[in-house]
């Protein structure tokens, strides 16, 4: 198994923030997002249930980051999408008992969600602690063993997340009895095999949480977030380290500055050497390190031409990835001049007409951009204060 779903939070330009890939060729296509009706500026949780899948996606609210549910099918083609009102800041997803669990980082909190295929989502709190912002930092889920298990940062002595130093993993069917504690950003719980894991994103490790005892893991490279043990291997997500605080829009200078080297060698995603020194000098940078449980053989990718954090990753069963690449990339950067080039939060024009995306220097053809720009900004004016979020009707009622 070598085919993937990634999902890329806090993303430029936004609407390119769910892919497919395929590990072993580097086939890799975007999820077409275009005809979601607000702005989608990142993806976090993702979780598969039968032949469906499901992505918690990203929109800007005034204060916060907003949630919206989509369903894909086996196409990666977007099936259906809802707003969740009640749900900030929305990390991982996970089935559970016929519904979804989504983690509402943004109020520490964890909803359940019961979204039949002929009406909108129903809404309803599984578990929370402390309510009210985000002051412990739930971020992942996991099934294991009939129980359910959450990571969480714990609370941060300062006003920054960097200083956090007591993250720890709870048992919510036991109310929330914390299993592990004193972790630096816990991230990511998974499976592999008999046991019950966790990324701690700051040095790399995995923490054992429950299940049968292994052995010590070497550490691995980067700030790592998203990992998914399958077919023998273990695939393990990487991100860039920020200035900047995404939620609080605040500074981060130092954020992660103890977090470990690039690595020393790893195979390039993509087609310019330019990559390899970018990884280099941001801590590991946005890849995928992908170990095989069997040689002890790992490799990196590097990512960085796609995005700049990674979130989640699950296998991909439906069908073959067998986009190029390089195309991939040169379409988001395209993108990226175009929404540069217009100011503006999003951008699919390079999808929607590519000539549109073409410098011109005539004085007509500017005018006619500019009237353009304008007419586009009323209808994202427009499109943001409907209700209207899902392709039913019913889910139009929420």
């Amino acid at each position: 198994m070598t085919q993937l779903l990634l999902s890329f939070c806090y993303a430029k330009p936004s609407g390119y923030v769910l892919a497919r890939m395929d590990a072993q060729t580097n086939a890799f296509e975007w999820v077409d997002l275009r005809d979601v009706a607000l702005p989608v500026v990142g993806a976090t949780g993702l979780c598969r249930v039968g032949e469906r899948y499901y992505a918690a996606l990203q929109i800007r609210v005034p204060g916060t980051v907003g949630t919206l549910l989509a369903e894909l099918d086996r196409a990666g083609r977007v099936r259906r999408v809802a707003r969740l009102a009640e749900v900030f800041d929305a990390h991982s997803l996970l089935p559970w008992q016929g519904e979804l669990l989504i983690v509402g980082s943004g109020s520490n909190q964890v909803f359940a969600v019961d979204w039949q295929h002929d009406g909108a989502p129903r809404v309803r709190l599984f578990f929370e602690r402390e309510p009210g912002a985000d002051t412990l930092h739930m971020n992942s889920l996991q099934a294991f063993n009939g129980r359910v298990y959450l990571s969480m940062f714990g609370c941060k002595p300062g006003a920054s997340w960097r200083d956090a130093r007591d993250g720890q993993i709870l048992d919510l069917t036991a109310g929330g009895e914390v299993v592990r504690r004193g972790l630096r950003h816990p991230h990511s719980l998974f499976v592999d095999r008999a046991t019950l894991l966790c990324l701690s994103s700051c040095d790399g490790s995995l923490i054992h949480v429950a299940g049968a005892p292994r052995g010590a893991d070497r550490p691995l490279d980067g700030y790592v977030r998203g990992a998914l043990a399958a077919g023998g291997k273990l695939f393990v997500g990487t991100s860039m380290p920020r200035t900047h605080s995404k939620s609080r829009g605040v500074s981060e200078a130092a954020y992660l500055a103890t977090q470990s080297s690039a690595p020393a060698a790893h195979a390039a995603y993509g087609t310019s050497g330019m990559h390899d020194t970018l990884a280099a000098q941001t801590g590991g940078g946005c890849g995928l390190h992908v170990a095989d449980a069997a040689t002890g053989v790992s490799r990196w990718l590097d990512l960085s031409p796609f995005g700049a954090e990674l979130y989640d990753i699950v296998d991909w069963t439906g069908d073959a990835v067998r986009g190029d690449p390089t195309e991939a990339m040169a379409e988001r950067l395209r993108a990226v001049w175009s929404a540069d080039r217009r100011g503006l939060p999003h951008a699919h024009a390079a999808r929607r007409g590519r000539a549109d995306a073409a410098p011109d220097d005539g004085c007509g053809q500017r005018h006619e951009r500019r009237a353009r720009r304008a007419r586009n900004a009323r209808e994202r004016s427009a499109g943001a204060a409907r209700v209207e979020l899902s392709t039913c009707a019913d889910a139009a009622r929420q």
